[in-house]
C-alpha cells in the first residue's frame, strides 16, 4: 500500500452502523392498540432505505457522515428520527406512516407550508434542509422531510410552572402569529404548495412585492385530517383546489356522503353507542338523511355577516404543548413551533383558530365560583376577571389544585381580552362558532363518523319549516339527539374514571395493555347490565359493537 493510500486509510471515516437491520426503526413502537391492532400496525409500519436517507441528510447541511440514528416516539401519522453528524450538528428526519394521507401531496404541502410560514408570515417554523414527495423516485424508497431541528425545548414542560406574567408573554406572542396569519389573504381553498407541486388547477398566490403570483406558492388539493382520517383517503372525491367558500363546504358534504356509501361503518370513539331508546345506534341512512337535509341551507348558513369569518387563511390548528418550543434559559421566549403536516387554507371557521390548545380550561366546581367559570369557559369578556379562592383549612394538594384553576381561569379570561382587542375578528369567530349555524358546521365535517342526529337536529332549528313536513319526525329527532349526547357523557365519563390509563387514540403503554384491556372489558360489561338490566338480547348488542372490542 502506497504512503498516500495509508495515509487516507487512516483517516477514512469508520464504517457506519447498517441501520436497515433494525427493525424497530421501522415499525410502531410507542405503545399497545387496544382494538385492530394487526390492522393498526401495518398502516403505521413502513421500510426504506435509512442508510441512505442518513447520507442524503448530512449532504444537505455539508456534513461527512451520520454516525448515529435515534427514533423519536411515535406519532400517529409520521416517524421521526434524529439525525447526529459527526460534527455535532443534528437534524430532523421525517417519514410519513401509509395512513398519512394522499402520496405526494401531503409531503409536497408540508414543505411549502413551512417555507411560507418562515419567510412570508415570519413564524418561526424549522427550515428545511431536503425534502422528496415522490417515493418511486428517490433513493430513499419513502417521502422524506430532513429539517433542522427545533431549538429549545416543548412548552409543555415549563407552562405549569410559569407565573400569570410569563405566560401572558407566550400568549402575547402566539396572538402576534395569529395576527399575521389573519393577515394575508389567499385566491382559495384547499392546502399550499410550491407551484410545480399543487397540479394543473391550482390557484396562483399572490405574495405582495413578492413578483409575479405564479413565481412560487400555489393553492392545489386539501390535505388536512378530514380528507384522509378513518379511511376516507381511499375516496374518490373532490379535493379542490375551491374559489369559494360555498364551492369548498359542498364538496366537504359530498365527501362525507361518499364515506357513508362507500366505506364501512365507522368506529365510534367519541360515543358509547348501544340498542335505543337507552342509546342511540347510527346507520348509514340516518347520517345520509341529516346530509341531505343541510344541503339547501349551506348558502345561507355561509352567509355569517362578517366577510371576514369565510375568508381563506393558512392556520395551525395543533398548537398543544409540544408543537411550540421555547427557550429553556428564558421560557417566555418562543423558538419554533413544529407539526405542520395536514395544515390547510380554509375559511376561518374551519380553523381552531380562538384559543391555543396548550390553553385549555377545565372548570372545577369546588374550586371556583360559576361565575368565574362563565368567564373563563364562555367568553363573557366583560365579567370582572376570577375571584382567588379561599384556601384556608384545605390540604397542600387540594390547595395546590385550586390555585392552579384560579390561574387557569384568570389567563382564559385575560387572552379573550387581548383577542377581543387586538384580533376582533377572532372575537367575531368565537361567537359564529358557539352559534347553531357555526355548531351545524363544525358538525357536519365529521359526519360519517359521529354528530349526525345533532346535526339533524341542530337543521330544524335553523330551518323549522321542516318540521311541517310528513317525512320529518321532530320528536324522533330529538330523541336521539338525547341518546347521542348521553352516549357521548357515557364515554367522556369512562376517560375520566380511567384517568391515565385511558387509551388516547386507542393507544396504551405495551406494560399497561394487559390491564387497560381488561378495564375496558369490565366496562363493558357493567354499562350493558346498567342499561339493559334483564334484556339479555339488548345487553348482547352492547357487547358487539362497543368500540373496543377487538
Amino acid at each position: 500500500m502506497s504512503t498516500t493510500a495509508r495515509r487516507r486509510s487512516a483517516h477514512a471515516a469508520p464504517q457506519p452502523p447498517d441501520w436497515n437491520n433494525d427493525s424497530s426503526l421501522f415499525a410502531y413502537t410507542r405503545g399497545r392498540f387496544v382494538f385492530d391492532e394487526d390492522r393498526q400496525i401495518q398502516q403505521r409500519t413502513v421500510r426504506f432505505d435509512m442508510n441512505r436517507l442518513a447520507q442524503i441528510a448530512a449532504s444537505s447541511i455539508g456534513a461527512d457522515h451520520c454516525i448515529a440514528v435515534t427514533k423519536c416516539p411515535d406519532g400517529m401519522h409520521t416517524k421521526a428520527y434524529i439525525l447526529h453528524m459527526n460534527d455535532g450538528r443534528e437534524v430532523i428526519a421525517k417519514v410519513p406512516n401509509p395512513n398519512a394521507g394522499v402520496p405526494h401531496y401531503t409531503t409536497a404541502s408540508e414543505v411549502a407550508t413551512i417555507d411560507f410560514m418562515r419567510d412570508i408570515l415570519q413564524t418561526p417554523a424549522p427550515k428545511v434542509h431536503a425534502w422528496s414527495s415522490r417515493a418511486d423516485d428517490n433513493s430513499v424508497g419513502a417521502e422524506y422531510i430532513v429539517m433542522e431541528k427545533a431549538v429549545g425545548e416543548p412548552l409543555e414542560r415549563f407552562w405549569d410552572r410559569m407565573s400569570v406574567s410569563e405566560k401572558l408573554k407566550v400568549l402575547m406572542q402566539v396572538l402576534s402569529y395569529y395576527k399575521s396569519w389573519l393577515a394575508f389573504s389567499f385566491p382559495g381553498y384547499g392546502s399550499l404548495y410550491y407551484k410545480s407541486d399543487g397540479g394543473p388547477s391550482s390557484l396562483a398566490v399572490h405574495i405582495p412585492g413578492g413578483g409575479p403570483p405564479s413565481e412560487r406558492f400555489a393553492i392545489g388539493p386539501a390535505t388536512g385530517r378530514d380528507w384522509y382520517d378513518a379511511g376516507r383517503s381511499s375516496l374518490e372525491c373532490d379535493r379542490g383546489p375551491w374559489t369559494s367558500a360555498l364551492a369548498y363546504r359542498t364538496a366537504i358534504a359530498a365527501r362525507e356522503r361518499a364515506a357513508v356509501e362507500r366505506l364501512p361503518p365507522a368506529r365510534q370513539m367519541l360515543l358509547i353507542t348501544g340498542p335505543s331508546p337507552e342509546l342511540y345506534t347510527p346507520t348509514p341512512a340516518k347520517k345520509l338523511s341529516a346530509l341531505a337535509a343541510l344541503d339547501p341551507l349551506l348558502s345561507r348558513v355561509l352567509l355569517t355577516g362578517n366577510p371576514l369569518l369565510v375568508a381563506p387563511r393558512l392556520w395551525h390548528d395543533d398548537l398543544h404543548g409540544e408543537n411550540i418550543f421555547v427557550d429553556p434559559s428564558n421560557p417566555t421566549r418562543i423558538t419554533a413551533v413544529i407539526d405542520w403536516q395536514g395544515c390547510q387554507v380554509s375559511p376561518l371557521f374551519d380553523h381552531n383558530a380562538v384559543r391555543p390548545v396548550f390553553l385549555e380550561y377545565s372548570f372545577d366546581s369546588a374550586t371556583a365560583s360559576e361565575n368565574d367559570a362563565a368567564a373563563a369557559k364562555d367568553g363573557d369578556d366583560t365579567a370582572p376577571p376570577p375571584a382567588a379562592p379561599d384556601t384556608s383549612g384545605m390540604s397542600d394538594s387540594d390547595r395546590a389544585a385550586a390555585l392552579k384553576a384560579y390561574v387557569d381561569a384568570a389567563i382564559c379570561v385575560a387572552w379573550r381580552r387581548l383577542v377581543r382587542d387586538a384580533a376582533p375578528a377572532l372575537h367575531d369567530l368565537e361567537k359564529f362558532q358557539d352559534s347553531t349555524e357555526g355548531s351545524v358546521l363544525q358538525v357536519a365535517r365529521r359526519v360519517y363518523e359521529y354528530g349526525e342526529s345533532l346535526l339533524a337536529g341542530m337543521v330544524l332549528d335553523l330551518e323549522p319549516s321542516l318540521k311541517d313536513r310528513d317525512d320529518v319526525d321532530e320528536t324522533a329527532i330529538r330523541s336521539e339527539m338525547d341518546a347521542e349526547s348521553k352516549g357521548i357523557g357515557l364515554m367522556a365519563q369512562m376517560q375520566e374514571q380511567m384517568g391515565d390509563d385511558w387509551p388516547d387514540n386507542g393507544v396504551t403503554v405495551a406494560r399497561d395493555y394487559g390491564k387497560v384491556k381488561a378495564t375496558l372489558i369490565q366496562a363493558r360489561d357493567d354499562l350493558a347490565e346498567v342499561m339493559y338490566g334483564e334484556d339479555e338480547a339488548k345487553k348482547e348488542e352492547f357487547r358487539n359493537t362497543w368500540p373496543f372490542n377487538n
